[in-house]
């Protein structure tokens, strides 16, 4: 069921429970299902209109017998067909076909490549209907898909189109259940693609898209209504939250506030917005009473690429590492349960499945503090601690050969040093085929893996207001949940190291 902001489009989720198509009816021929004993005049006398044009069919039958035996072998077709026909459903049924045929060739991300309205509908037939009849089709089509849809009037697509060539991308709030995930939309042609934000800040331009909204203009100036259509990637969207998405666009693109315009502007000419003015897009653009948590963040640089606090580490195309970390990727997108997602699979080596979520976690602990780095400071974070409790020295055997203390931002700058440095080195992590990984791999590993845990500790119980203002929550939780699980799995860091977390870890890692 769209909400009340949708409906101005006629904009509508469809969802599975709305099963089958059922004909409108707009084209049904009026004697339809009244049943005749057969062919011929005499079948005609039992309707009961019979009477009332009874001397005009005479007429015809006098005057074009070959007109009067056309039609009345037409009857006699029409007659034959099931319950429930109209011609309005044989085009439903058509366009439905067509869709199938036309619309499987699919690009790598999973969407359809070169989604024209053709490959949906024969636009030439549909001319020939009015822009209701049309919006009726477009309706009823899609009431059996998962998917999002609109009819959009040609005067708000125009003012869409014309802001959208000025300001192609925004920054859109989805709320979740432990946060809000943030969206950046960007508009290419008719098309608008939705990814992560966090999938942009650890992916770059090859972050795929997550939701595409396809606009068709083709009936714009004859009909006056523009259509618009959605795919989605289910493993990171459902209907209602691809309806939340496409609602905003019509609230910042649509709007006749300027002051809402105004946010599209300044994001798009100086890439930076206050996360809560995104959330409270959100509150606008949805139905319901509740208010979204007050934020107070300055405005967050989401294009910033000093955000990322030290380079990728990445691996190699080709190798057995790279291809276990696309598998250990893909399981992590699938929706599946951590714990599970965790465990070995079967027949590999446990020393690269450890290498490969080392370099993993170093990569996204790395992105979540530089992300949140300005927030701890020399003067804010003089020790690095976790509480007033622990208390965290750093030692490296180099120029640190005592455990020395240290500043939360010196400790990190130095921890992310000596582990860049580690993953590095082809004695410790090997990557070539056929080099054997040392005997105190997975010791080293568990001391990497021990000291990457103390930055969570840091985050959360000194930043984690600042994780709340930049609409972090759910993400970090979510990979603090696959890095306790996973070390919990393979026992690499000590039970005591865990205890500044203990009480949170209970909460959100059952």
């Amino acid at each position: 069921m769209a909400g009340p902001a949708l409906q101005a489009w006629g904009l509508g989720a469809a969802l599975r429970s709305r099963a089958a198509l059922r004909p409108l009816g707009l084209l049904v021929p009026p004697c339809r299902g009244v049943a005749g004993p057969g062919p011929g005049e005499e079948a005609l006398e039992e309707n009961p209109f019979y009477g009332k044009y009874r001397h005009k069919i005479q007429e015809l039958r006098r005057s074009s017998p070959d007109v009067f035996e056309s039609r009345m072998e037409k009857r006699n077709e029409v007659k034959k067909q099931p319950l429930g026909y109209s011609k309005q459903g044989e085009f439903i049924k058509c366009m439905e076909e067509k869709a199938e045929g036309l619309g499987t060739k699919t690009s790598k991300g999973g969407f359809t490549k070169d989604k024209t309205l053709d490959s949906i509908l024969n636009v030439e037939m549909v001319k020939e209907k009015s822009a209701e009849e049309i919006k009726q089709i477009w309706s009823q089509y899609f009431s059996a898909k998962d998917t999002v849809y609109a009819v959009i009037p040609a005067e708000k697509f125009d003012l869409i189109w014309k802001r959208a060539q000025k300001c192609p991308s925004f920054l859109y709030a989805l709320p979740r259940k432990e946060g809000y995930e943030f969206f950046v939309g960007q508009w290419s042609g008719t098309e608008l693609h939705f990814t992560s934000l966090i999938n942009i800040q650890s992916k770059g331009e090859s972050a795929p898209s997550n939701l595409i909204l396809y606009h068709y203009p083709e009936l714009q100036k004859e009909k006056g209504i523009v259509l618009m259509t959605a795919e989605m990637d289910p493993k990171f969207l459902v209907v209602h939250e691809a309806q939340c998405l496409a609602n905003q666009v019509q609230l910042f693109y649509a709007t006749d506030r300027s002051q809402t315009y105004e946010l599209v502007e300044t994001f798009n000419h100086s890439k930076s917005i206050k996360c809560s003015e995104g959330i409270w897009g959100w509150k606008a653009a949805v139905p319901g009473d509740e208010k979204p948590p007050p934020l107070k963040t300055p405005p967050l640089q989401v294009f910033n690429k000093d955000k990322t606090f030290r380079p990728r580490k990445k691996f190699e195309p080709g190798t057995q590492r790279f291809e276990l970390y696309k598998k250990a990727q893909a399981s992590l997108k699938s929706g599946l349960d951590l714990k599970a997602v965790v465990q070995l699979p079967p027949g590999e080596s446990i020393n690269d499945w450890i290498a490969v979520h080392v370099v993993d976690f170093f990569n996204r602990i790395n992105l979540i503090y530089g992300t949140m780095s300005e927030y701890c400071t020399e003067k804010s974070c003089p020790i690095m601690s976790g509480g007033l409790k622990y208390e965290y020295r750093w030692q490296d055997d180099s120029k640190y050969k005592k455990p020395t203390k240290l500043s939360a931002p010196q400790y990190m700058c130095m921890l992310m040093d000596w582990i860049e440095m580690l993953i590095n080195n082809e004695d410790i992590f090997p990557t070539r085929i056929g080099i054997p990984f040392p005997k105190q791999f997975q010791q080293v590993c568990t001391k990497i893996l021990t000291r990457l845990f103390r930055v969570f500790v840091h985050v959360y119980i000194h930043h984690f207001d600042s994780i709340i203002n930049m609409g972090a929550e759910a993400h970090v939780n979510t990979c603090y949940k696959h890095f306790y699980y996973f070390i919990k799995e393979f026992s690499l860091v000590d039970h005591r190291e865990l205890e500044p977390l203990k009480e949170m870890t209970e909460r959100i890692c059952h």
